[in-house]
């Protein structure tokens, strides 16, 4: 049921007008019913989350989602993110959902509270800014046009790590290889995760947890998972994930063990993941990475990536 202009719990029938309302907000980072699903069906028990839906005149025209993040799991920790339709800006949406989500969480005394922002919406800015809230991160976002991206320049930098004793394999061939494959990836991701800059310290789910998440999402492509080992052990990782923009891929982790690392291994797997992604004809990849991750974007900018609007995190701690 759509009450008209009221606050009202998120149901299954709201998932349809939720997908549209943030496409709407995010045409160019668009997602996707099934992803929804997926993430609501996957998520820990433990996880805190709360979402309310506003209708106007029978159109969503706001939401809001308090959650907790698992890859930085802090059970005082939350995220919350306000939604208002283009054509119900400027109304008193944001300011009512802020307040409801103030009367949720306060009483649950919080260390700190979250909010993603794309850098062109000036307008969530303010409002963040208004209520306390500082800048704690920016998130670098960058796009290369494959269709410009010629891969034999790049044919040296693989060959080098080639001859250094690595070998390239993707997660499809691995698994045929080794029946443990699933939980080697997980363990390596275990390693790496905890080196990643970000506010908090990044940390991965248990192993049946992360294969449910991970392994059996929607947009999970193990054709486009791409390792390098050295022997019998991984050393570097480079994912594709697919994406709900057309012809578009998107890289989610490239991660080096500590002791491979300065030796040119994510160069490698990122050149060859963007000739494989060439190859099967996708037009562009968008990657993101924290703004003082200058090894990472130093290989993105010299593989052909130009930065586009970045993604800020502001947080508030003290209520």
């Amino acid at each position: 049921m759509k009450t008209e202009g009221k606050i009202q719990p998120f149901n299954d029938s709201h998932y349809a007008d939720f997908v549209d309302l943030i496409n709407q907000i995010y045409p160019q980072h668009p997602t996707s019913i099934i992803g929804e699903k997926h993430a609501d069906r996957t998520r820990e028990k433990k996880m805190y989350i709360q979402r309310r839906v506003v209708y106007n005149n029978n159109t969503l025209s706001a939401a809001l989602v308090i959650e907790q993040w698992e890859d930085t799991y802090h059970p005082d920790k939350y995220v919350m993110n306000i939604f208002v339709h283009p054509e119900h800006e400027q109304k008193g949406m944001g300011k009512l959902l802020y307040n409801y989500m103030e009367e949720l969480l306060l009483p649950r005394n919080p260390v700190k509270i979250t909010s993603e922002v794309w850098e062109p919406h000036i307008q969530s800015i303010r409002f963040l800014k208004r209520r306390g809230f500082e800048l704690a991160a920016t998130e670098k976002e960058c796009r290369i046009d494959l269709q410009k991206y010629d891969p034999k320049v790049n044919r040296e930098k693989i060959d080098r790590i080639l001859k250094s004793g690595f070998h390239l394999i993707t997660l499809s061939q691995f698994r045929q290889k080794d029946k443990e494959a699933d939980k080697k990836i997980w363990e390596f991701e275990r390693e790496v995760a905890p080196d990643m800059p970000w506010t908090d310290e990044i940390t991965v789910q248990d192993f049946p947890v992360y294969k449910e998440q991970v392994l059996q999402h929607p947009k999970f492509e193990p054709r486009a998972w791409l390792l390098a080992l050295k022997g019998d052990e991984i050393a570097g990782l480079n994912n594709l994930w697919k994406s709900n923009v057309k012809k578009e891929m998107n890289n989610g982790l490239t991660g080096v063990r500590r002791k491979y690392r300065r030796q040119g291994v994510a160069t490698a797997l990122k050149h060859t993941n963007l000739k494989w992604a060439k190859n099967e004809e996708f037009h562009s990849v968008k990657t993101e990475n924290e703004s003082t991750n200058n090894g990472m974007l130093n290989i993105n900018i010299e593989a052909g990536f130009e930065f586009i609007p970045s993604w800020l995190y502001f947080e508030k701690t003290k209520f």
